[in-house]
């Protein structure tokens, strides 16, 4: 054990020697995003895509209940002729058949119901990464041109369960936030970036 912890004390003091040479800054990812102008229209954005896909399912799942509805009344009535004696055994076959069949066909179309619904929440989970990842861009975009002028070698997230302390000295994130919010203000309109990267890493 104190093995171990020799070697992670070398490692540390490695880093920290390593970053000193350098210029560092930190960036609180969520703070960032979650402060950016456009960052409401994207959640409304969320919202609205996830109600739509929740609205088209429950009219789906209510076309198919009142048609069962009106189904399973027409196969009570069947239901009930198979109990006439005077009915020949191919009616009875034939009626029992078209029982089966139906039943068979509601029960296809709940489980396409359930698949639908999987599509769904898997079509939001896209649709959130799709959001995130143009987040990331445009902190990206930003933090670019803050490199330009500022010419940190290194910049650290501090959202990352790896960073355990960091001075607020170095914190750069206020001026991401406000070169975020320029950026918005001269193009409010909000196109995907490509080649981005997941958040919070």
């Amino acid at each position: 054990m104190l093995k171990n912890l020799f070697a992670t004390l070398v490692l540390f003091t490695g880093l920290t020697v390593a970053y000193a040479e350098h210029r560092v800054a930190t960036v609180d990812y969520q703070k960032a995003v979650s402060s950016y102008l456009g960052f409401a229209e994207l959640q409304q954005e969320l919202k609205e895509y996830a109600e739509q896909l929740e609205n088209d399912l429950k009219a789906k799942a209510k076309s198919i209940q009142d048609e069962e509805l009106k189904v399973v009344e027409e196969l009570k009535t069947k239901q009930e002729s198979l109990q006439d004696p005077s009915m020949s055994k191919a009616e009875k076959d034939k009626i029992a058949i078209e029982i089966n069949q139906a039943r068979t066909q509601f029960a296809q179309k709940k489980q396409g119901l359930l698949k639908i619904k999987r599509e769904s929440e898997l079509k939001v989970g896209q649709k959130n990464r799709e959001i995130n990842a143009k987040l990331t861009g445009l902190l990206k975009i930003a933090l670019n041109d803050i490199l330009k002028a500022e010419k940190y070698d290194v910049v650290i997230n501090t959202n990352s369960n790896a960073v355990m302390f960091t001075s607020p000295n170095l914190d750069i994130t206020n001026k991401i936030i406000e070169k975020m919010n320029e950026n918005y203000a001269k193009k409010p309109t909000l196109a995907p970036v490509p080649e981005t990267a997941e958040p919070g890493k």
